[in-house]
């Protein structure tokens, strides 16, 4: 199950500022509690922020930095019959949607940002609800007595059988239609103006091998700002971000795991 969350919050500034990044950091697990039939979640998220300040006209100037904590609860209503042994696990961590600068009387100054954060909630798939379970116990007696009762050689005997043609199954799949059967990986995330911190719209993203000049994979953000590649075999890529209001992102020796869901956020400099 994956539940999107979304958070306002309000930061105070000495000054007027140029932001120039933001990260973010959570706990691996956040905690949560049951009650009657809503889930909690609660987490303390550490928003670091990367900035210089506007009167400092030195564009090459290192950038500062603040760190604010965020305390972030939320409710998810959560039916009786669903199990309360669960795992809850960030996909993605919270990210900036919208920023804002507002001024107060007083030459007193607020950023006003928009988090948005996914997280993974994963329980035991063989649980059944209550009443199923219940049933399911009370016909148990009915049904061993129906059963034919089938010595345990003979049993094993059958599961060799079946293993052997599941595998011989298996092997004239991979020779008919080899790329079928291989793991693939997938990469997704955000591209995100890194002043401004909004999403970049219809941003270039392409996969090349080292020894290679033309993009292997090649996709376009959303009007969210948001890509997916899937299907990509595992190895190392050169991922180059494009657009024409800013500058090309190059990253070198990106490594792409079997089998994997990778997330990975891009910022963009404008020109």
């Amino acid at each position: 199950m994956l539940k999107i969350f979304q958070k306002e919050v309000e930061f105070p500034l000495a000054g007027k500022i140029r932001i120039q990044g933001l990260r973010s950091e959570t706990s691996p697990h956040p905690s949560y509690t049951f009650t009657d039939d809503l889930l909690k979640i609660q987490d303390t998220w550490a928003i670091q922020l990367a900035y210089s300040l506007l009167e400092k006209r030195n564009s090459q100037a290192a950038p500062e930095f603040l760190e604010y904590k965020v305390a972030w609860e939320d409710e998810i209503p959560w039916p009786e019959n669903l199990s309360r042994q669960i795992s809850i696990t960030y996909k993605t961590k919270p990210h900036s949607l919208t920023s804002y600068i507002k001024e107060l009387p007083g030459n007193k100054l607020l950023l006003l940002l928009t988090l948005e954060a996914a997280l993974e909630i994963t329980y035991p798939p063989e649980y059944l609800p209550k009443e199923q379970e219940s049933l399911t116990k009370e016909q148990e007696p009915l049904l061993k007595e129906q059963e034919p009762v089938i010595p345990w050689e003979e049993k094993f005997t059958r599961l060799e059988t079946l293993i052997g043609a599941l595998e011989n199954r298996v092997k004239a799949m991979e020779e008919l239609v080899p790329e079928l059967c291989q793991p693939y990986s997938s990469l997704s995330g955000r591209i995100v103006d890194a002043f401004r911190l909004i999403p970049v719209v219809k941003a270039e993203i392409e996969l090349t091998r080292d020894s290679s000049g033309s993009p292997i994979y090649k996709t376009i953000s959303n009007n969210r700002g948001i890509y997916f590649l899937d299907r990509l075999t595992p190895g190392t890529y050169d991922v180059t971000v494009r657009h024409p209001r800013f500058l090309p992102l190059v990253i070198k020796g990106y490594v792409v795991k079997e089998d994997e869901d990778k997330n990975q956020d891009f910022l963009l400099r404008r020109l």
